[in-house]
């Protein structure tokens, strides 16, 4: 089943600036003078939700060796806040 990102934003290559634009800046491939890519506030908060919702529908952290360091981070936090859900 595809997930939300490719569904829900399937437009969000689309929208501007195009990789390569940010690919020749992020690499110096183009001039010295390569203006920097501007993403229109709307466009980012786009991309932003679409991410979160990728990785909220897809994330197992418990899929993670023992010892991996966004496990232990992840889990730490989840055990910091059981108490405000009793019974659960």
């Amino acid at each position: 089943m595809p997930s939300r990102l490719s569904l829900k934003n399937a437009n969000a290559c689309q929208l501007p600036p195009g990789l390569g634009e940010i690919r020749r800046y992020l690499f110096g491939e183009g001039t010295k003078n390569t203006a920097k890519p501007v993403v229109p506030l709307d466009n980012w908060r786009k991309v932003k939700e679409a991410i979160r919702n990728f990785v909220y529908e897809n994330l197992n952290p418990g899929l993670f060796p023992s010892e991996h360091p966004l496990r232990i981070e992840i889990f730490s936090k989840i055990s910091g806040t059981a108490g405000l859900f009793p019974g659960t």
